[in-house]
Formats: C-alpha cells, sequence, structure tokens
C-alpha cells in the first residue's frame, strides 16, 4: 500500500492505492492523484554507483495516444528513483499537451 502526495501549483492532490508491491502501488496512487490511467509500456531500475549507499536509477516509458514519453529518476531508494520517473515521464505528458 502506497499514499503519495503530490502538488501542482498550490494544489496537493493525495492518493492511496494498492498494488503488486511497492512500485505498483506508487503509481497507482498517483494515477489516483491525477485521475488518468496512462499505459506503462516499459519500467526498468539498475545500478548506478556500487556499494552500500549505491545510487538507482529507473526508466519509465509511459504511453499517451499512441506516443511513448519516457522518464528518469536517480535515488538511494528505488522506490524514490521510480515515482521520480514517472513523474518525470507525466511532466512530459503535460508539457506537451499544454
Amino acid at each position: 500500500m502506497s499514499q503519495v502526495t503530490l502538488k501542482c501549483n498550490d494544489e496537493i492532490m493525495v492518493g492511496v492505492s494498492n498494488g503488486d508491491g511497492p512500485i505498483d502501488s506508487a503509481f497507482r496512487a498517483i494515477e489516483q492523484c491525477i485521475g488518468h490511467h496512462y499505459e506503462l509500456d516499459d519500467f526498468q531500475v539498475q545500478s548506478v554507483t556500487e556499494g552500500k549507499e549505491a545510487l538507482g536509477s529507473a526508466l519509465v516509458r509511459l504511453r499517451n495516444n499512441g506516443k511513448l514519453y519516457s522518464g528518469n529518476g536517480t535515488s538511494t531508494d528505488i522506490v524514490a528513483a521510480s515515482i521520480r520517473a514517472y513523474i518525470n515521464a507525466l511532466n512530459k505528458i503535460v508539457f506537451e499537451e499544454a
């Protein structure tokens, strides 16, 4: 189960969702916040550095109206990196639609 809080301009959105693991539930909570589902075309996680404090990098590709939007995120927490990548892809969709 995940709870995600997003801030867009001065609006605060909160989403809570269950999923098949922490990343799936976080993505579903984000979708609940924005009120829209995008098809997840690709999702990858890999290490960037070595050791206990290794950085993980996440890549998310979302499909919207037949077009792919990629997002990247990096963090020592792969769930946080995944959320950053998802938000990065969403921002690209919103920017193009605006």
